[in-house]
């Protein structure tokens, strides 16, 4: 899946990705929300993007600028076979509060919608991620209340496609 708008694209995951996925995967605020027993060194973050390109039933998406190509963040779609998958993404602090994860997921909907792979989306919060829950809700995810996910508590929201 490739796609993109006037600032940015997402694309598969390139071997130039690294370097942007460590500054994710060992951020101290950003790792706890967005992968498990982080932080990660440079070897763990390369065994990881490994991992994620052979993943299959999981996509993850590069958000890079469309102007200079530079790494953003990233979009995951977890459990591709279910009708309404769940949706993982993550900004570069940089970044972050500037709009690029609200276009990022709105070419998301927009493929889906024109492609009719998925009723619709979840996505699931750490319930103290308060900025994240807001996120969603500004991008009008329902929210589902409490579930319970691996053993953790999380906030499910939904967004299900018209038909």
């Amino acid at each position: 899946m490739n796609t993109k708008d006037d600032r940015i694209k997402i694309e598969p995951i390139q071997k130039d990705d690294l370097i942007g996925y460590y500054s994710l995967f060992s951020d101290k605020d950003i790792h706890p929300y967005i992968i498990e027993n982080g932080p990660l060194s440079l070897e763990q973050t390369k065994e990881k993007l490994s991992n994620m390109v052979k993943a299959e039933n999981h996509i993850y998406l590069s958000i890079k600028t469309l102007i200079d190509n530079k790494f953003i963040g990233y979009i995951g779609i977890h459990n591709i076979k279910a009708s309404l998958p769940a949706i993982s993404y993550g900004i570069l602090k940089q970044f972050q509060r500037k709009k690029f994860c609200t276009e990022a997921i709105n070419l998301l909907i927009d493929y889906q919608l024109e492609h009719k792979e998925f009723d619709g989306f979840i996505a699931r919060t750490h319930t103290p991620n308060i900025k994240s829950q807001n996120f969603l809700e500004y991008m009008n995810f329902e929210s589902m209340g409490e579930v319970d996910w691996d053993g953790e508590k999380r906030l499910e929201f939904r967004m299900i496609f018209s038909s």
